[in-house]
């Protein structure tokens, strides 16, 4: 494997999953966007931005962070920790970890 091969396969692709009945396509966070959700003010901030930057497909930008301020929580906490376990920043990891 060459290096090239290497940061290809540790930068991952996006995945589909179904949360809630909508079908919505994630990736998982690089590291300076793990390093972005550190700043956070508190942990609905964190998830709001987490599904702001994890989400591909629809995609959002951050102006939209107070559009999803006024969406169903459950939703939000379902989204933000399939990209948390995409990412390998939860206890219970994806089974592709890394792949997203």
């Amino acid at each position: 494997m060459n290096k090239f091969e290497f940061l290809q396969a540790i930068c991952g692709k996006p995945v589909l999953r179904e949360i809630e009945g909508i079908t919505v396509e994630i990736r998982s966070l690089t590291v300076l966007e793990t390093q972005e959700l550190s700043k956070a003010e508190n942990e609905i901030e964190a998830s709001l931005k987490l599904c702001i930057l994890g989400l591909v497909n629809p995609k959002l930008e951050s102006e939209d962070i107070e559009l999803l301020r006024k969406a169903k929580p459950g939703f939000i906490i379902k989204l933000a920790k399939s990209i948390s376990e995409l990412s390998g920043l939860s206890d219970t990891d994806s089974p592709t970890v890394g792949n997203g």
